[in-house]
């Protein structure tokens, strides 16, 4: 890796080479691209019918899966683009390929032939399905086979099988995002420990098992027998009617398909409402007292429930516990009674109805309930509080400007000032600027002597040396920083004390607490304030996903955390941060992944404007 002065992000002077091909590959490099490497896509002459290669890709997706690229046009299966692949290898720090196992080897670019040359080099291959798939490495592994494959068209909704519904194709590239992220962060990892063993490595993530990252509370309720038909607790006898039948039509099925909210056993406070002018507002508290406690008040209903006998248990009591049945527990949503059930959703359904869709969501953000009005993606797209955070981007090709999806990560430099995401259109090398490029291209530096017999680098010990707090909830935090534990990060977990008293679903404890340490403190408490700093002066990283004021008001701030320990990094995820705090920005907005999927345009686009669907 280049060394350089310049702070254009955090991968500056990292030259990589993309072998990548539609999705998955293309996209790894990109975001390395986004974080200022030096990335050089390399395809085939063949896929030049114009700048925008409209002749195999799509001219809109070849510029932001491209973006501050330089492209090369190189046949890999003649002697001299092959010569020319070599060249550029052994000079890169970084491969990227998604070909089926074995296609890189015959064409004499596997990572045993080119780590002679280049033993530093870190070498990511993503395949549909796995090198030692028997059954299956040898298959053309285009998106719709590998979900088709790992389950993913009948798991898109967890609670379909258990109605009789059928696979559901979904247009979302899960296995190749799923497999470009995890491949981004293997490689990061990789460059890590290169810091300090020198040498590189080959890593391979299938897309395919990539795709189960987002199958494990399916796996969980699978293991509880809960969705399936033979289960005697299974579908209720008022309910039967939504077992979907291969006789119903499309129509019905759409219906049935809206109906399964009622059949989910979730709260009424975790749903979708018509409102007063008919457009529909999702609200999801995740079933956590102070957010219901806010929506009821929100809506005015609170003291009317509470006149009718429901009870408002604080976290501390017993009736917190879904396995209490207590029939007036408002916060116990399973321990209501049916009636209770009904009555509640009846209540919130006529106070809906009072307000149009727009007031409701001004209000719920203003009071901090998880919310989002339903929108189309183009909607999503063209809001301007989005657009002037950087969360969508603009691309300008002098013929036509693109709205796009910006940087996936922003990072600060040395000096805590945040480096300004740039997007390029792609540069298309001309057969000079090519040759100048190979000419021109020093070796990578801290390149080791070969050693065909070193053992490969294990994958839990890749970030072996690093150490993570991480005070993460949900979903999105604890799966990352239980991804940092795969590859050997100590990792511990920080919760308040009332988290004991929720029911942990098998899932939690399967994924989202797999490789990590635990600890139960309130980090707002004064009496835990010096174990608190203790734990941050112990850690490399710390991980939170807290908007703004709530983060300050618990100290984990960057200002407070550097205070503590200047060498820590503080890692902040949102549901609707940008790169830029704006005053009528969205980065304060609280998000879960049915608002995200709402706001979005996901759930129209999954189902239709009319039945949105939650794409599970």
């Amino acid at each position: 890796m280049k060394k350089t002065d310049s702070h254009e992000g955090p991968l500056s002077g990292l030259k990589v080479i993309d072998f990548g091909h539609y999705y998955a590959g293309p996209m790894a490099a990109m975001m390395m691209a986004d974080q200022g490497a030096e990335v050089i896509r390399v395809i085939r002459p063949s896929c030049s019918g114009s700048a925008e290669f409209t002749k195999e890709i799509p001219a809109q997706q070849f510029r932001v899966l491209n973006r501050n690229k330089k492209v090369a046009l190189i046949d890999l299966k003649s002697q001299e683009g092959k010569k020319q692949a070599l060249d550029l290898i052994s000079t890169a720090d970084v491969v990227v390929e998604n070909f089926r196992p074995g296609v890189m080897g015959k064409l004499g670019l596997d990572y045993p032939t080119v780590k002679k040359t280049n033993p530093s080099l870190i070498y990511l291959s993503l395949p549909g399905f796995a090198s030692t798939d028997k059954e299956r490495a040898h298959i053309q592994a285009w998106e719709g086979v590998m979900g088709a494959a790992s389950c993913l068209y009948r798991e898109t909704n967890v609670y379909r099988e258990k109605y009789g519904y059928p696979p559901v194709f979904t247009w979302v590239p899960q296995c190749s995002m799923y497999g470009g992220i995890l491949g981004i962060l293997a490689v990061t990892a990789a460059l890590i420990k290169r810091e300090s063993v020198g040498s590189g490595t080959v890593i391979e993530i299938p897309m395919a098992d990539a795709n189960m990252m987002m199958l494990t509370f399916k796996i969980w309720m699978h293991s509880c027998g809960v969705d399936s038909l033979d289960n005697p607790n299974g579908v209720p006898d008022e309910l039967a009617h939504l077992v979907y039948s291969a006789d119903d039509d499309q129509d019905i099925y759409n219906k049935l398909s809206e109906l399964t909210w009622d059949a989910f056993g979730l709260p009424a406070t975790c749903r979708c409402h018509e409102c007063a002018d008919g457009g529909k507002i999702m609200h999801w508290t995740n079933s956590t007292q102070k957010f219901d406690r806010r929506l009821l008040k929100a809506l005015g209903v609170y003291r009317q429930l509470i006149s009718e006998g429901f009870v408002d248990y604080g976290s501390w009591e017993l009736g917190y516990d879904n396995n209490i049945s207590d029939p007036g527990g408002l916060f116990a949503p399973g321990g209501l009674s049916k009636e209770r059930k009904a009555r509640l959703a009846e209540v919130m359904k006529e106070a809906f109805l009072k307000k149009t869709v727009d007031e409701w969501e001004e209000l719920f953000v203003k009071l901090d309930v998880p919310c989002a009005k339903f929108r189309t993606r183009a909607q999503w797209m063209q809001l301007d509080p989005l657009v002037s955070a950087g969360v969508f981007a603009e691309m300008d090709n002098g013929k036509s400007t693109l709205t796009t999806v910006g940087r996936f990560a922003d990072v600060t430099d040395p000096e805590g000032k945040l480096v300004t995401p740039k997007f390029d259109e792609p540069e298309l090398l001309t057969s000079q600027a090519l040759d100048e490029l190979l000419n021109g291209s020093p070796a990578p530096s801290g390149k080791s002597a070969p050693q065909d017999d070193k053992p490969a680098i294990k994958k839990g010990d890749l970030l072996s040396d690093l150490k993570v707090l991480d005070f993460t909830n949900v979903a999105a935090g604890p799966i990352g920083c239980a991804t940092l534990a795969q590859f050997g990060a100590d990792v511990i977990k920080v919760d308040p004390p009332e988290f004991l008293l929720g029911p942990l679903p098998h899932a939690f404890c399967a994924q989202y607490f797999h490789g990590k340490r635990t600890i139960l403190i309130d980090p707002a408490s004064a009496q835990t304030r010096d174990v608190l700093e203790r734990l941050i002066k112990w850690a490399d990283i710390v991980v939170h996903n807290s908007v703004d004021g709530t983060v300050e008001r618990i100290g984990l701030s960057h200002a407070q955390v550097k205070a503590i320990n200047p060498r820590a990094v503080v890692c902040q995820l949102s549901a609707f941060g940008g790169s830029y705090r704006t005053s009528d920005g969205w980065d304060h907005r609280l998000g879960f992944d049915p608002t995200l999927q709402a706001n979005s345009g996901m759930m129209s686009q999954f189902g239709t404007w009319e039945d949105p669907q939650w794409h599970g």
